[in-house]
């Protein structure tokens, strides 16, 4: 009934299924990547005649797409010279390729400070460059609700909190 293989059909068999199965492998490719999850930069926080702003409030948001994954904010306040330094934080993550692409970090910036007006969103992808300087303009009416960053998700488990009043790496 059952007609046993040869060492030599087993070869040939095994030989022509190793595309096969190389292939299917592929296709659901889960592999390693170290991965860039906050990129490195330096803001300048000035105001309109050029002064360093102290104490101001530096919040970077981390979003992660395709997949929906909750924000993640990285909050720091600026030193005596209205500076403040994120650095790079990197990773190994398991990438897996989802019909719609891989994995790609996107990094927005919010700065606030009480009595000036806040800048939302400036996206990091978009400005390319590892030092950004930020001029806030005075506020005319002070509104103390509105003029926060948002630093933390619905849920506190999501934010990352790393909170320095000066800078040392600067001085």
């Amino acid at each position: 009934m059952y007609k046993s293989l040869n060492n030599k059909e087993k070869r040939m068999k095994i030989r022509d299924a190793f595309p096969i199965v190389l292939m299917c492998g592929l296709l659901s490719a889960c592999y390693p990547v170290y991965q860039t999850i906050r990129t490195p930069v330096q803001v300048n926080v000035v105001d309109e005649q050029g002064q360093a702003i102290k104490n101001a409030k530096v919040v970077m948001e981390t979003t992660q797409r395709p997949a929906h994954v909750l924000p993640v904010f990285n909050r720091l306040f600026t030193d005596s010279q209205g500076k403040v330094k994120f650095h790079r934080q990197r990773e190994w993550t398991i990438e897996t390729l989802f019909i719609h692409g891989f994995q790609v970090y996107r990094w927005n910036l919010c700065v606030s400070k009480q009595g000036y007006e806040m800048l939302k969103s400036i996206d990091l992808k978009e400005q390319n460059s590892k030092r950004i300087r930020v001029v806030l303009k005075q506020q005319k009416v002070v509104n103390t609700d509105e003029n926060e960053c948002l630093d933390k998700h619905m849920d506190d488990r999501y934010f990352s909190n790393i909170e320095m009043g000066i800078n040392k790496s600067d001085s």
